[in-house]
């Protein structure tokens, strides 16, 4: 198995792959976890405070990739005090190099190596058809964009076609956009709380983030995956919600405009090939009951935010650190290195 001669440069790669896929599987596992044992606290936050939750949950397997790398090639030093510096020069003729940056010390087998490497080629043509299909809805963008007609006020592109549409697009500058189907169809105060909530969409930049959680997602066990995706989606759409309502004063209004905007787009299914956050995207009765009973405060702040996570992932790094290094150590001589 092992007769086949891989350069060390390729077979270092493969090694921070494979542990890439270990991470990835403890990360999906956790957050798992977490979220069937925390779900129904994280349903009664409000919208914001939710968002963090999930996305700490839906960062899982990303933070637990980078501890996992790094604990295997961080030095010793790096993690441990004076007293274990003489630790390194007890031993510089065997295992000296574990005191450095280095590669992990793992050997594996050749079938694994080459394994591990076909993956991650699927990986990497896979996530190159993403960015390509990701450039062409851009272009698209910018197509409909010439096609549109741009108001005076420059806050939205109305577009030319009868489907009652409302949506924000573009992932690093965002812009609205209505159909002329669908403010024909709405009154003043409608379309103002249509315009209202699709800025704030922009302003978020909710586009982009909702590019980058439908990749998170996909790292995680589909159900659990999906699962998030969509409490994260809801908890945006209700976050934007709920900004409108404070702008207008009046929760029942917003209610009704996204009621009347699902029940025009129910006979149309438009699909458009390019990211964006529409105004009814699903999950309409949770967005509507959310509206008619706000929560009475704040609600309870998140344990754990973005921050958090990696404060827990850096201390938990340099806890396991000079352990991983002990039992590379004693596995070495084991594998003839």
């Amino acid at each position: 198995m092992n007769d086949l001669a891989i350069p060390g440069s390729v077979e270092s790669i493969a090694i921070y792959a494979a542990l890439a896929c270990a991470g990835i599987a403890i990360g999906a596992v956790l957050a798992a976890l977490l979220y069937f044992g925390s779900r129904r606290w994280i349903g009664a936050c409000p919208p914001a405070a939710r968002q963090r939750w999930l996305t700490a949950l839906l960062l899982c397997p990303v933070i637990a990739t980078l501890a996992l790398m790094l604990s295997m090639s961080a030095p010793i030093s790096l993690f441990s005090g004076n007293e274990l510096l003489a630790h390194c020069s007890a031993h510089p003729e065997t295992h000296g190099a574990l005191c450095q940056w280095h590669a992990p010390q793992i050997a594996l087998p050749a079938w694994l190596t080459l394994t591990v490497l076909l993956l991650l080629g699927s990986v990497l043509l896979a996530g190159s058809y993403k960015i390509a299909r990701l450039i062409a809805a851009q272009h698209r963008l910018r197509l409909m964009q010439h096609l549109a007609d741009g108001q005076a006020d420059g806050r939205y592109f109305l577009l030319p076609i009868n489907e009652p549409l409302a949506f924000a697009a573009g992932l690093f500058r965002g812009h609205t956009y209505i159909s002329k189907g669908l403010k024909q169809q709405l009154d003043e105060s409608s379309l103002a709380i249509v315009l209202a909530h699709e800025e704030v969409h922009v302003r978020r930049h909710d586009m982009l983030a909702t590019a980058l959680i439908n990749s998170l997602s996909r790292l995680h066990v589909p159900m659990i995956g999906g699962a998030l995706r969509r409490a994260w989606q809801l908890a945006a759409e209700q976050r934007c919600d709920a900004s409108v309502a404070r702008q207008i004063g009046d929760g029942l209004a917003v209610a009704d405009c996204l009621i009347r905007v699902a029940r025009l787009q129910k006979e149309h299914q438009r699909r458009l090939m390019i990211p964006a956050c529409h105004l009814v995207v699903g999950q309409l009765d949770a967005r509507v009951r959310a509206l008619l009973n706000p929560p009475a405060g704040s609600g309870p702040a998140p344990a754990l935010s973005l921050m958090g996570v990696f404060g827990v992932a850096l201390g938990a790094l340099a806890l396991a650190g000079p352990a991983v290094h002990h039992w590379m150590e004693h596995l070495l001589p084991a594998t003839g290195l």
